[in-house]
């Protein structure tokens, strides 16, 4: 599916991410905070997670999906692992998220806090801070002087972060539309400090199944589509 010379047909996703604790994604320091690491917001002051975090995780994921059903592809992130310029065709992964052999046929755009929903206006509520320190590797204590407070969402339950078209342009096929549903539903967590406990996906369970805070809503060439599992992608991509 990667060398079809097929046209692409317009595609849109929507996404929400419902966390259980509150992510923080870093930005450059400010000099209105006083914490030493300060979490991304956009014009308006919401917190967002950046359309290119989104692209970013989106892509690792797809690619152990692929790697899984023993699919090729390149070796991202560095350049000169990837597929070259002048390659016809690229790889899968290329092919839709782009690459130095050709550019991606989509768009990334921020997810934005929110409440059920809705943007939270018109003010956006203040950050959540959090003091942490610094490790020494090699004493496995406390390093000394390394005291520092960092910024995260504002926590509440059921912290939403959205976008109704957090990923637009074209793909060739449903095919790829379920490979980047699938791809969602594997992201545990989102920002830095993971393993401090920050940015984790909320996980719940439903009738004897375990359930994810992901949520999606996609539309290919006018038509939905729903959110797809591993299994689903394996057979869709089946040779």
């Amino acid at each position: 599916r990667g060398g079809s010379t097929m046209a692409g047909k317009p595609v849109k996703v929507g996404i929400a991410l419902v966390f259980q604790t509150p992510p923080s994604i870093a930005a450059a320091g400010v000099l209105t905070s006083i914490a030493d690491r300060v979490v991304e917001r956009n014009a308006k002051g919401q917190f967002v997670i950046p359309g290119s975090q989104v692209k970013g995780k989106l892509r690792h994921a797809c690619e152990q999906l692929l790697r899984g059903m023993e699919k090729g592809v390149c070796k991202p992130p560095r350049a000169e692992t990837m597929c070259p310029p002048g390659t016809d065709p690229p790889c899968l992964l290329c092919h839709v998220f782009g690459g130095p052999a050709c550019p991606s046929p989509l768009r990334f755009h921020n997810l934005v806090l929110g409440d059920s929903g809705k943007e939270l206006n018109p003010k956006p509520p203040a950050p959540s801070l959090r003091a942490m320190t610094g490790m020494n590797r090699r004493r496995a204590t406390v390093a000394e002087g390394r005291l520092f407070l960092v910024e995260t969402a504002p926590y509440f339950p059921e912290l939403r972060f959205f976008n109704d078209e957090a990923i637009t342009g074209t793909l060739e096929s449903e095919a790829q539309v379920k490979l980047l549903l699938a791809g969602l539903k594997l992201i545990p967590a989102w920002g830095g400090m993971k393993s401090r406990g920050l940015g984790w996906i909320a996980r719940w369970e439903e009738d004897g199944r375990i359930k994810v805070g992901v949520e999606v809503s996609a539309v290919f060439d006018g038509k939905p589509v729903e959110m797809a599992n591993w299994q689903e992608v394996r057979r869709l991509w089946s040779d």
